[in-house]
């Protein structure tokens, strides 16, 4: 114990490598690699020796490497713990999206959201059912038209504009042909193929 003591002469002036060292608390070859490096200074110039240093120098020295060091694994921890918390704040981003990914197509799958694609075929098919209607309306009115009036003629064609439009009006909204658009698209049977099966 008592050789890592200070004495009056190392902390006033020099210091031999090897008293350092213990002083310091680190190996000899630590102390070597700390002056190699540059952190550390000998004063062998001035003492005319070798393998000294100038105490009060060298402690400052010293307190500055440790300083210096911390500072690094501050930074170096720091560094890390950023990335971590990007880490993690990007998997939760991740995480988050696919929740509501799910969240979107459980919606779909039971009819509370609907594709605009979905929409669009359903729609058209409207379309095309109303097209068709107003096309053989020309053939169903030609016969019955013959040597009739203009005003008897009109009768007729309004008669059937309004069969057409009252065949439109009933049309309702069901969603189940949006699931079973849904089904089909993700590779699943109807429920009522389903049902008819589990009937067999």
């Amino acid at each position: 114990m008592a050789e890592n003591m200070l004495t009056a002469e190392s902390c006033s002036g020099l210091i031999k490598t090897k008293e350092l060292a213990k002083v310091l608390g680190v190996s000899d070859r630590r102390l070597q690699m700390m002056t190699k490096s540059g952190l550390l200074h000998k004063a062998d110039a001035e003492a005319g020796a070798r393998g000294v240093y100038r105490m009060p120098d060298v402690i400052r020295e010293y307190r500055a490497a440790l300083a210096d060091a911390a500072q690094g694994h501050k930074v170096r921890d720091e560094a890390e713990t950023d990335m971590t918390k990007s880490k993690l704040s990007a998997e939760v981003r991740y995480k988050e999206a696919k929740a509501k990914k799910a969240e979107v197509e459980l919606k779909e799958y039971v009819g509370e959201f609907h594709r605009s694609d979905d929409v669009e075929k359903l729609v058209n098919e409207l379309i095309y059912s109303v097209r068709n209607a107003m096309m053989a309306m020309p053939g169903r009115l030609a016969s019955e038209c013959v040597g009739k009036t203009a005003k008897e003629i009109s009768e007729a064609v309004r008669k059937e504009v309004f069969s057409a439009l009252e065949q439109l009006s009933q049309h309702e909204y069901d969603p189940e042909k949006y699931r079973k658009l849904v089904r089909e698209r993700s590779g699943l049977k109807t429920l009522d193929a389903d049902d008819d099966e589990d009937e067999d």
